[in-house]
């Protein structure tokens, strides 16, 4: 399924919305996945701006926005972003979850 969203069209996997049909959609910090060009990935990719990365040992704890919107990652420790930085993100439809 393809969803319209704030932030842009999503594509879910195995899963329907009825058209019209409200829904809230669930990623978790850890589904974003970075890069620094842009992934040859058709579906589910945003330009993004770190606003907060802090390293805390095992993991990077942040926050990135994608057309003014903020979310929370959770990154590992060898991720090497900035607060400021413009990155891209995918986020595997897999990892994306409908809330009906």
């Amino acid at each position: 399924a393809e969803i319209e969203t704030e932030i842009g069209l999503l594509s879910f996997h195995n899963c329907t919305v009825g058209t019209g049909e409200a829904a809230a959609v669930a990623i978790r910090p850890e589904a974003f996945i970075f890069s620094q060009e842009k992934p040859s990935e058709p579906h589910n990719v945003f330009e993004a701006t770190v606003a907060r990365a802090t390293f805390l040992g095992s993991f990077i704890e942040g926050e990135i926005v994608v057309s003014g919107k903020t979310f929370r990652v959770s990154l590992t420790p060898f991720t090497r972003i900035a607060a400021g930085e413009k990155v891209f993100v995918h986020i595997p439809s897999e990892r994306c979850h409908l809330v009906l």
